[in-house]
């Protein structure tokens, strides 16, 4: 019934958050809902099979954390009285939140789940063995409990294990960033509150309102300016920080196409600062400057962004993989995939993995 429930509600809001998943909001933008609730099926090429699943997901959508809440409430004295009462507002509403994850978060997760049971019925039955893990921040586990409720696994969540390794936590600090200067002025401070006030339910103009639509305008490119800049590597050297997690996602794939790990599928749960060099390790379109990429963050990165390796076997052993960028089948500019007859990217394993190795 509860079930039953959370489904109505997400294909319910499904159209509103569609409206805001455009990138504006950087790493704010709620999870672009797919407006069909129910996912095709997958169709593997002639003579494959699905045999195995890697997935790295964000934490769904969340409270402000406290360095930004408290970047605009520390100069409350600063603000006119309306900006002074939103600050308020917000501030009240975090008691207790800060950093967690909101409903619209698990509702994300959810989604997530069931439509990957959707697309894959064969792969996740009863008595299916998946492995699940997540950071230790209260966002990631409770994004990876609502994940494999939808999935239909959630009587294996006792199963699941939590893992403090770095390959789970942050990579951003490792970074040499280029900085772009954006938390020190009072308006930037804001920003903040305004981003994230969808993402946790409330009216996303709560604070917009409170300029006109050019200096909104001119926040939010600002806002997608600094966490390019915080987040994304310049180079694939400095992508390789997320070395560590790379090699753990092909050392579990290879194990298990050797038949030396049982599990089918292999579910990780993070952060943005994780995902996204990451994914520019793995060469995915989008993700990497060098090759001067300039998608918008919210786009590549928003609240619950996820990469899926969907691994094909056939009878003589030849193994191919589909990569998924937030549900969506995506490719690597420097490789070259192999068509079937549905048109997907797909890509030898081999060839796949030397490339990430190189």
């Amino acid at each position: 019934m509860m079930k039953n429930v959370c489904r109505i509600i997400c294909v319910a809001l499904a159209s509103v958050f569609l409206a805001f998943s455009a990138g504006a909001q950087a790493i704010y933008t709620p999870y672009p809902v797919p407006s069909d609730s129910i996912a095709t099926v997958d169709q593997a090429p002639d003579g494959y099979k699905v045999v195995y699943v890697s997935h790295f997901g964000r934490h769904g959508s969340r409270y402000l954390l406290s360095k930004y809440l408290d970047a605009a409430y520390d100069k409350l004295d600063k603000y006119d009285s309306l900006k002074r009462r939103a600050v308020l507002y917000m501030y009240r509403i975090h008691n207790g939140n800060v950093g967690k994850l909101a409903p619209l978060g698990a509702m994300e997760q959810e989604g997530i789940g069931r439509r990957l049971a959707q697309r894959l019925p064969g792969l996740f039955g009863p008595d299916a063995p998946i492995r699940a893990k997540s950071s230790m921040a209260d966002r990631c586990k409770k994004s990876m409990q609502n994940f494999l409720l939808g999935l239909g696994q959630g009587n294996k969540l006792s199963l699941s294990e939590s893992s403090t390794l770095p390959i789970y936590m942050r990579y951003s600090r490792g970074i040499k960033k280029h900085q772009f200067k954006f938390n020190n002025d009072l308006n930037h401070r804001i920003w903040h509150y305004g981003a994230d006030a969808v993402c946790i339910g409330l009216d996303k103009d709560l604070i917009s309102r409170l300029f006109t639509p050019q200096e909104w305008d001119a926040l939010q490119a600002d806002g997608d300016i600094y966490y390019r800049n915080k987040l994304f590597p310049y180079s694939r050297e400095e992508a390789k920080i997320a070395l560590p997690l790379l090699d753990e996602i092909i050392f579990a794939a290879d194990a298990f196409l050797k038949g030396k790990r049982k599990y089918v599928a292999e579910f990780r749960f993070g952060h943005d600062s994780a995902l996204v060099p990451l994914a520019a390790l793995m060469g995915l379109k989008g993700f990497c400057l060098w090759r001067d990429e300039a998608a918008a963050v919210g786009s590549l990165v928003p609240m619950a962004a996820n990469l899926q390796l969907i691994f094909y076997k056939n009878e003589i052993g030849n193994v191919i993989v589909k990569i998924l960028h937030n549900e969506q089948v995506t490719s690597i500019p420097d490789l070259h995939p192999e068509t079937y007859k549905n048109s997907d990217p797909y890509y030898s394993w081999s060839e796949l993995k030397a490339y990430f190795l190189k």
